[in-house]
């Protein structure tokens, strides 16, 4: 799964299943709220998702960042295509703007620069915002499974 723009944990899938169980239960204090990661959904129930998989397929599947595919689109998507095994196209790399049906019912909140996007735009190289206390310990109980996705990503194929 490919995380949003300027996201801290932009790869999204794997790990060991013992492993996630022990992080899904994981709570991280902010603000007096204690924040659950089993119930807060995201990284932990896409870890799962992704061992449900690949105990299913026999290997991992493909896991890519956001940062690499903005950073190469092309070569991204002709690497996930073949991995997928299913054939690559350039239509992949430009859309028309605008609303579809399939963005459901978050896209007036979020999809925005989205709907006004024709194609990929460069990754955001500025430095990431250094994180409050609260935020901080969220990322850091996050970042073990973070990194075991990350293990994952495919490469760039170039074509």
């Amino acid at each position: 799964l490919i995380g949003g723009k300027g996201h801290r944990l932009g790869v999204e899938i794997a790990a060991r299943h013992d492993q996630v169980r022990a992080h899904q239960h994981q709570r991280v204090v902010g603000r007096g709220i204690r924040f659950d990661f089993q119930r807060a959904g995201g990284l932990p129930q896409q870890v799962e998702i992704f061992e449900r998989v690949a105990d299913r397929i026999g290997q991992p599947p493909p896991v890519i960042d956001t940062r690499d595919v903005l950073a190469d689109p092309k070569g991204m998507l002709t690497a996930l295509c073949a991995a997928c095994d299913i054939p690559f196209s350039n239509a992949m790399l430009s859309w028309p703007a605008g609303r579809r049906a399939s963005d459901g019912v978050w896209a007036p909140a979020w999809y925005g620069s989205v709907e006004r996007s024709t194609g990929f735009g460069p990754p955001d190289e500025r430095p990431l915002p250094q994180l409050e206390a609260r935020l901080a310990r969220i990322e850091e109980a996050a970042r073990p499974l973070y990194e075991r996705l990350r293990r994952f990503r495919l490469g760039a194929t170039t074509a």
